[in-house]
């Protein structure tokens, strides 16, 4: 049979409390829950059966918190694949297409010809609109003839 795990008491049981009430995200409430219920006696199945989890769910949180207190119970963050370029690289993307008058099949090219990574253009579009919220603009070629003071020239006084 295997033996029992105590929990360790990182905090008082008026700390918990405090914890719990404060936590705003709702999966680290619930495990502070079962830490409280731990705290006030109550066994695995017991808190297991009050929270309608399993009971070696609530023996994870119990070893977690053992592990690294409240820390341990919190969402971890992150996951995923890592991306092919750095958001640094996005930017200066981003900047390039802003003054080379770009549309976005155009950056899908620029990023496979100069990085050499493949990008589609949903890929693409999701870098630059979404996450580096570079504003809609229609490209257009400007006529090399147009003088540059053709403003000022134009107008009647």
């Amino acid at each position: 049979m295997p033996r029992k795990v105590v929990l360790i008491q990182h905090v008082t049981y008026e700390e918990l409390l405090e914890l719990y009430e404060k936590e705003k995200d709702a999966e680290t409430r619930e495990r502070l829950l079962a830490i409280k219920l731990y705290y006030e006696g109550y066994k695995d199945y017991e808190i297991a059966k009050i929270l309608n989890r399993r009971d070696t769910t609530i023996r994870r949180w119990k070893k977690r918190w053992n592990e690294r207190g409240y820390e341990g119970l919190k969402r971890k963050k992150g996951g995923g694949r890592e991306p092919k370029l750095p958001r640094e690289e996005w930017e200066k993307i981003a900047e390039k297409a802003i003054e080379e008058g770009m549309d976005l099949k155009e950056v899908v090219v620029y990023v496979k010809n100069e990085y050499g990574v493949e990008y589609s253009y949903k890929g693409v579009w999701k870098n630059i609109r979404k996450i580096l919220k570079v504003k809609y603009g229609k490209p257009y070629v400007l006529d090399k003839r147009k003088p540059e003071n053709a403003e000022e020239t134009l107008k009647k006084d």
